[in-house]
């Protein structure tokens, strides 16, 4: 379970990064995760409302992935995890 766990805070931290910095290039230099990665994950957060007001909670999160995705966007949570964040 704490590897699931891992997987729903660097879901969180992605968002969080995505929502706080402008610009794909600009997420890219804070995570070190190529830019067309964030920009999909831009897209997905876009699409599901994730940009604007509180995020959802760590049980909400990973159902909306899995449903949306068939679960966390993998690339997205091992590049961050490689870069040492965590949520």
């Amino acid at each position: 379970m704490s590897g699931r766990r891992k997987n729903v805070m660097d879901l969180r931290e992605s968002l969080r990064q995505v929502r706080n910095t402008p610009g794909h290039r600009g997420v890219q230099r804070a995570t070190g995760v190529d830019r067309r990665t964030v920009k999909q994950c831009r897209k997905w957060a876009q699409e599901h409302g994730l940009l604007n007001g509180p995020l959802p909670s760590a049980e909400e999160l990973p159902a909306l992935a899995k449903k949306t995705l068939g679960g966390p966007p993998r690339r997205w949570t091992a590049m961050l995890s490689k870069q040492g964040f965590k949520g």
